[in-house]
C-alpha cells in the first residue's frame, strides 16, 4: 500500500466517523441542525461540508503518522544493517551459453567468470552473470526415469529401490574421451515446469539411495556416494553483491522467493564418475531411487524427464551494472544534486545504489546512515543521503534520483562543495521483463570471447519487485537481526511464517508451501565434529521443521531445507552449529536430516 493509499484509507475512515457524529448531533440538537442545514449524515450547506472534509483530512494525516511505524528510524537503521531490503529487487533470468566453431579445437575448458557483462540484442539491457560458467566439450545426450528398475545380474540394488534415474554424458568432440575434459565438477540447471523441477530436485537430492556408473562396455560400477549436491549456496554465488562473506538470512530469503530458479542447479562430481568407469566417450550415471511409488505425484512428474530438463553451461543473470565517475550538478531550486545516469547502450537507466561519492578534489563523502560518525577526525562531514522518487501508479512521472548533503543533525549543508561525482550500481528498471526470448541468433551478446556462441534466455526476465514496508514489516525484519533460539518453537512459528509471507511478496506466483510449515521445534544437542587440529564434541541446536508434503507439489523440499539451514545459522554462535531435520506431517517420516552447519552469530 502506497502513502497515498494509506492517507485515503484514513481519510475515508475519519470522514465516516464524522458523518455518524453529525447524525447524532442532529438528533440531539435539532434546532442547531436546521441552522447548519444538516440532513441525516450530510449538510446541504457547502461550507459545512468543506469543514467536515478539511477536518477529516487533517485527522487522517495525524492517524497515518501515528501508525506509520516510524519510517525515519526503521529505514535509516535498515539502511545501515541491511540496505538491500530497501532497494527494488532487479530483474533476473537464466542464460544458457552455446559454443562457437572455434571451441571445437579447444583442449581445455573455458571459464566465463562471475560478473561478466552481457547485453540484450533487443532493448540493449545490461546483465551480469552470477555463477562461473565452465564451457567443456561434453553434453548430456540422454536422461530418463524408469518406473521398473533393472540392472545387470552382478549388481544388487538397494532393497527399497522403486525407480531408476539415468543420465548419459557424452563427449561433443569426435574421438575424444570424457576423461580428457579435465572438468572435476559439472554444474547442471534443472529446467522445465515448476512441478517437474521440484520432483527432479527432490529425487536427485533426497531419494537417491545409491549411484552406479555404466561405461561404454555396459559394465556397471557402484559409487561410494551419490555424486550430486545442491548448488548456489557458495559465498560468491548470490544474485546481489554483499559486503561480507555470507549473505544475511533475510537477503537469502529475498533471493529464494523472488527468483527461485537461481537454486535450480546441482553440481555433479564428474571426476568420480569418470574415475569409476572405463575410459570412453560416453558414460551413464544410474541413480537408484527409493520410496517413489509408480502412481505417486513425483513418479508422474518424473515420467517425461529427458535431456531437455538437464541444461549445461547455464547461469543466473541479474540486471545490474556499474557506472563510475558520474558527474553531478547542484540544483538551486531543490537544494539537491540530481543523479542523471546514461548507459553507453542508450537504454533506460536507473540508479539502484550509490557505491561511492567524492568531491571535485577527490575527497570521499561518507553516507549519513552509517556507523562511522565521530570515528575519525577526518569524517567531520558533510554526509550524503540518497532519495529515489517512485510513483508506482504512474511510472512515466518518475523523477531522477538525487543526492543531498547534510550535516550531523540532518540539515542541508553543502560545506562549500561545488562539484560531486559518484560511482553507482544501475539497472534498466522494469524494461527487461518485456524482452523477447528465443531468437534464432540468441537473446544476449558478449564481447571479447570468440569461444562463446549463441547466448539464450530460457524464459523472460522477472519483473522488478519491492518488499513491503508497512504493517510492521520493517520492525519484523529489525527483530530478526537479533534472533534467539527461544523463538524456535510452536509459539514462534506464526511470527516466522509472517516473515516468510513478507518476503513472498517478491514472488510472481503464490507460495503455498509457507502454509505447509506445520510445526517448529528446537533442542540442544551435542555432536562429534571432525575438525583441525582434532575432533571434538560441540554443542549445537537441532531444529525440526514438520511440513505438509502436499503443499510442496511445485516447490522443492530439498531447496527449501537448504535455504532454511542458512536462515537458522544466526540462532547459533560461530563456535556452535545448527542441524536441521525436516519431517513429514502426514506420516512422521524424516524427509531430510541435514549435516551440522556452523553458526554465524558473533560471540562478541
Amino acid at each position: 500500500m502506497t502513502e497515498d493509499d494509506t492517507l485515503r484509507y484514513h481519510y475515508e475512515k475519519e470522514l465516516a466517523l464524522l458523518r455518524r457524529s453529525l447524525r447524532a448531533f442532529a438528533d440531539r440538537y435539532p434546532r442547531a441542525a436546521v441552522r447548519l442545514s444538516i440532513v441525516g449524515e450530510h449538510s446541504e450547506d457547502p461550507h459545512v461540508e468543506r469543514l467536515l472534509q478539511s477536518f477529516a483530512f487533517l485527522a487522517a494525516r495525524i492517524s497515518a503518522k501515528l501508525g506509520d511505524d516510524y519510517p525515519e528510524f526503521t529505514e535509516a537503521l535498515l539502511g545501515t544493517l541491511n540496505p538491500l531490503y530497501l532497494r527494488p529487487f532487479p530483474s533476473c533470468a537464466i542464460a544458457r551459453f552455446g559454443t562457437s566453431s572455434q571451441f571445437d579445437s579447444q583442449t581445455a575448458p573455458a571459464v566465463i567468470d562471475r560478473g561478466t557483462e552481457l547485453l540484450s540484442n533487443v532493448g540493449k539491457c545490461s546483465f551480469r552473470t552470477v555463477y562461473d560458467v565452465v564451457l567443456a566439450p561434453l553434453r548430456i545426450s540422454a536422461a530418463k526415469y524408469a518406473h521398473t528398475p533393472t540392472a545387470p545380474s552382478h549388481i544388487s540394488l538397494p532393497p527399497d529401490t522403486s525407480g531408476l534415474l539415468s543420465i548419459t554424458f557424452s563427449s561433443s568432440q569426435a574421438g575424444k574421451r570424457l576423461d580428457s575434459t579435465a572438468l572435476p565438477v559439472l554444474r547442471v540447471h534443472l529446467a522445465g515446469t515448476s512441478e517437474t523441477v521440484a520432483s527432479l530436485t527432490d529425487t536427485m537430492l533426497l531419494r537417491s539411495a545409491m549411484a552406479f556408473v555404466e561405461d561404454g562396455t555396459g559394465r556397471w560400477t557402484p559409487l561410494q556416494a551419490v555424486p550430486i549436491k545442491a548448488a548456489g549456496f557458495g559465498p560468491r554465488e548470490s544474485l546481489l553483491e554483499w559486503r561480507n562473506r555470507h549473505l544475511p538470512p533475510s537477503e537469502l530469503l529475498a533471493e529464494y522467493f523472488s527468483f527461485a530458479d537461481r537454486f535450480h542447479f546441482v553440481d555433479i562430481d564428474l571426476a568420480a564418475i569418470v574415475a569409476a568407469g572405463e575410459p570412453s566417450a560416453q558414460l551413464t550415471l544410474h541413480l537408484a531411487i527409493a520410496d517413489v511409488h509408480r502412481d505417486s505425484w513425483a513418479a508422474q512428474r518424473l515420467a517425461p524427464v529427458s535431456a531437455e530438463n538437464l541444461q549445461l553451461f547455464c547461469t543466473p543473470v541479474v540486471n545490474l551494472f556499474p557506472l563510475a565517475n558520474v558527474p553531478l550538478k547542484y540544483d538551486n531550486a531543490t537544494g539537491a544534486w540530481p543523479i542523471e545516469v546514461t548507459h553507453t547502450s542508450g537504454a533506460l537507466t536507473e540508479v539502484w545504489a550509490l557505491d561511492l561519492v567524492r568531491t571535485d578534489d577527490g575527497r570521499r563523502v561518507p553516507p549519513f546512515t552509517s556507523l562511522a560518525h565521530g570515528s575519525s577526525p577526518g569524517l567531520a562531514g558533510p554526509w550524503w543521503t540518497f532519495m529515489q522518487w517512485r510513483i508506482p501508479e504512474s511510472p512515466e512521472k518518475t523523477r531522477p534520483a538525487s543526492l543531498t548533503l547534510v550535516d550531523l543533525n540532518g540539515r542541508e549543508s553543502n560545506a562549500g562543495i561545488l562539484a560531486l561525482s559518484v560511482d553507482a550500481t544501475c539497472s534498466n528498471g522494469d524494461v527487461p521483463r518485456s524482452l523477447p526470448v528465443g531468437a534464432p541468433g540468441g537473446d544476449l551478446q558478449m564481447e571479447g570471447n570468440p569461444l562463446v556462441g549463441r547466448i539464450a534466455l530460457l524464459r523472460p526476465p522477472t519483473p522488478v519487485a519491492r518488499l513491503p514496508r508497512g504493517d510492521g514489516a520493517l520492525w519484523r525484519l529489525i527483530s530478526q537481526q537479533t534472533p534467539h533460539a527461544v523463538n524456535l518453537s510452536l509459539e514462534g512459528l506464526a511470527a516466522l511464517k509472517s516473515l516468510f509471507r513478507q518476503f513472498a511478496a517478491l514472488s510472481a506466483t503464490h507460495s503455498p508451501h509457507i502454509e505447509g510449515i506445520m510445526h517448529l521445534a528446537c533442542k540442544p544437542i551435542m555432536e562429534w565434529i571432525v575438525m583441525q587440529p582434532q575432533p571434538i564434541f560441540v554443542r549445537g541446536l537441532e531444529i525440526t521443521l514438520t511440513v505438509d508434503d502436499s503443499a510442496f507439489a511445485s516447490t522443492s523440499i530439498a531447496t527449501f531445507a537448504s535455504v532454511m539451514e542458512r536462515f537458522f545459522t544466526p540462532y547459533a554462535p560461530e563456535t556452535s552449529f545448527v542441524k536441521l531435520i525436516v519431517a513429514s506431517a502426514n506420516n512422521g517420516w524424516v524427509i531430510r536430516r541435514g549435516e551440522p552447519v556452523a553458526g554465524s552469530a558473533p560471540i562478541v
